[in-house]
């Protein structure tokens, strides 16, 4: 977080009503999206909801949401596909910060992608472990 912003950084200062970072694509069971997103895929993708999004607005993102074909780029919303991110809150505590779910304290944080740096190991359903972990 230290680290000033390089080059390939692009500054977007603007009041938001919400922000997103996804590497996925679903919100939730019932909520696409980004229907074409992949874990895989090597980026994120950072949503910026306007603070210039009205009530229709919102209703219209709701209607989006619930119909599958995924989020597109409006005159309220930016979707933008991207390697990392930084958001800077202007005044540190004045906002709700969620991070997978889970509410955060509120403040500057950093997310980037970070290609095969996890290993995942699995086995079928219903059979055990070969070595143990």
């Amino acid at each position: 977080m230290d680290e000033p912003f390089g080059e390939e950084w692009v500054r977007i200062e603007e009041d938001f009503w919400s922000i997103l970072v996804l590497n996925h694509s679903h919100l939730g069971t019932q909520c696409p999206l980004l229907p074409h997103a992949k874990l895989s895929d090597g980026q994120l993708n950072l949503i910026l909801i306007y603070s210039n999004a009205g009530l229709l607005s919102l209703v219209d993102l709701a209607q989006t949401m619930k119909s599958g074909f995924g989020l597109q780029n409006t005159s309220y919303m930016t979707v933008i596909p991207v390697k990392a991110v930084r958001v800077v809150p202007q005044k540190p505590g004045s906002c709700y910060t969620l991070v997978d779910g889970d509410q955060v304290p509120s403040g500057p944080f950093q997310i980037e992608i970070r290609p095969s740096h996890f290993r995942v190991l699995t086995c079928p359903m219903g059979t055990a472990p070969t070595e143990p972990f």
